[in-house]
């Protein structure tokens, strides 16, 4: 058996600035808007790498990132401070992941994914993959995986009385991906690919405008895609190559 340990540490800095200069109709006299956002934040990931057997492999991990430094301010030359959110944003996962290769011919991966975000929630991602190749030439595809997309704070809790309402009620958005592929190679060079899908999007977030005017990012539902993809690749021993 092969075993491996990996780990990541990193930093990120985020900062907007901007100034926007007002002259409205006297007598209210002209002013400037300023509005500013920073953020400091570490990050870690560990995982754990082991090839149990010649058929069987193993991924464990966790990962996180704590907020150093956060903050919304917006002010005016007229009113003073308008806006002052200096909320964190933490999050925290553990995830897994088995490859198991059960004959010459198929290959089975399955996952989750266990995560945890500062006032959001917690959230399930699991994942399956089996890989089928009854000839040399064939290879066919059977993919699940869903995926979450998380309210950022401007979402949350940006307030701005008649443009912004802010909505710390948000629930994140997830996405399942059912999809089929079969993959041919053709002795001449030539190889093709169908690729079909399904595709659902629950609590889509979506901006929504209020009767006083202000926009408020809102979860309006569930949202749904298909469809079905086509390609043809050809590559030439000179280096070129084509693709439709």
């Amino acid at each position: 058996d092969t075993e491996s340990l990996h780990a990541m540490v990193y930093y990120g800095h985020y900062h907007y600035f901007q100034t926007i200069p007002y002259a409205p109709a006297p007598p209210t006299p002209a002013n400037l808007y300023v509005t500013e956002g920073q953020d400091d934040w570490v990050g870690e990931q560990i995982h754990y790498d082991w090839q149990m057997t010649k058929a069987f492999h193993l991924l464990v991990g966790a990962e996180g990132t704590q907020s150093l430094y956060i903050l919304q301010e917006d002010h005016d030359s007229l009113e003073g401070s308008v806006l002052h959110v200096p909320s964190s944003y933490n999050s925290e996962a553990v995830f897994t992941e088995g490859e198991f290769k059960a004959t010459s011919w198929l290959t089975v991966t399955a996952g989750v994914r266990l995560g945890q975000v500062q006032r959001v929630g917690s959230s399930v991602s699991p994942r399956f993959a089996a890989v089928i190749t009854p000839t040399k030439q064939d290879t066919f595809k059977a993919l699940y995986g869903r995926a979450f997309r998380d309210p950022n704070l401007y979402e949350l809790e940006y307030n701005d009385p008649g443009s912004n309402t802010p909505n710390p009620n948000l629930r994140p958005e997830v996405v399942d991906t059912f999809e089929g592929i079969w993959d041919h190679q053709f002795k001449n060079g030539w190889s093709t690919t169908l690729d079909t899908y399904l595709w659902k999007m629950s609590d889509a977030m979506e901006d929504n405008v209020l009767p006083d005017g202000s926009v408020q990012t809102q979860n309006v539902g569930t949202l749904w895609a298909n469809g079905v993809e086509a390609e043809a690749d050809r590559r030439w021993s000179n280096g070129a190559s084509f693709r439709a």
